[in-house]
């Protein structure tokens, strides 16, 4: 059976200006890989895509092996590429890193806005989003995932210092977090909690109270680790033998 994307023949319609064939393609699949049919372990057959797009498969080959090198897929000897999930360990590795940044973020936005208007004025962005994510159990994954991504990046650009923002960004934490969440209903029960601390948070800087913000997100990140991997069991499936052929021929 070929492999199976969103139904668009081609990328090129929807290719952002400068972006070459390979990263659109790598795009689209990373796409399928997080929201549509590409779950672990299937098998990604390159002559399949390149059929799919209607492309050759050379700039296919370039796109899986971008892929391949961001950890979304694997490259395994004689069995090709397979789609694969996060590990565990990386996923710890991560939130330690995010709860870094985002607790130095807070230190530096509270530093930056010493005076309580020019503080508050500076949250509104913070505070529309927030709003915005009070709404999202009504709202398809992919919009909650990106809400919430926001919320945490606008916080960290809060903050003035770019060289933070840059590394933050380069963490590509909404791709994770959808990654993880694949296919799992379980965010939409976890709304109230994630609006009463994003509240609490809030309710912190407003007041410049450093403490009282580096509590709430070191209690959200780890509520928010805790559900990562709990997600990430019930989605591991393991590769299976060559033999299987989940997405295809060669």
């Amino acid at each position: 059976m070929p492999t199976e994307l969103p139904d668009q023949s081609s990328p090129s319609p929807s290719t952002p200006a400068g972006e070459t064939v390979a990263e659109a393609i790598r795009r689209r699949v990373l796409d399928a890989i997080l929201y549509g049919d590409l779950a672990a372990p299937t098998r990604l057959f390159p002559a399949d895509l390149a059929k799919r797009f209607d492309v050759s498969i050379t700039p296919v080959r370039e796109a899986l092996a971008l892929l391949a090198g961001d950890g979304f897929i694997e490259a395994i000897p004689r069995r090709g590429y397979h789609v694969r999930l996060p590990t565990p360990h990386y996923i710890e590795e991560l939130w330690s890193v995010r709860l870094a940044l985002e607790l130095m973020a807070g230190e530096c936005l509270l530093q930056r806005l010493p005076d309580p208007q020019a503080r508050q004025a500076a949250l509104a962005p913070l505070m529309a989003t927030h709003r915005q994510l009070a709404e999202a159990g009504d709202l398809p994954q992919r919009t909650h995932v990106a809400l919430n991504g926001q919320f945490h990046d606008t916080l960290v650009q809060l903050s003035g210092n770019e060289l933070l923002a840059a590394t933050y960004h380069a963490i590509r934490l909404r791709l994770v977090v959808a990654w993880i969440q694949r296919g799992s209903p379980a965010w939409r029960g976890r709304l109230s909690s994630e609006q009463a601390v994003h509240q609490a948070m809030l309710d912190a800087l407003g007041r410049g109270d450093r403490a009282a913000f580096d509590a709430a997100l070191r209690g959200h990140l780890a509520r928010s680790l805790r559900d990562a991997l709990k997600d990430l069991q019930g989605d591991a499936a393991p590769i299976e033998n060559p033999e299987q052929k989940t997405g295809g021929h060669r």
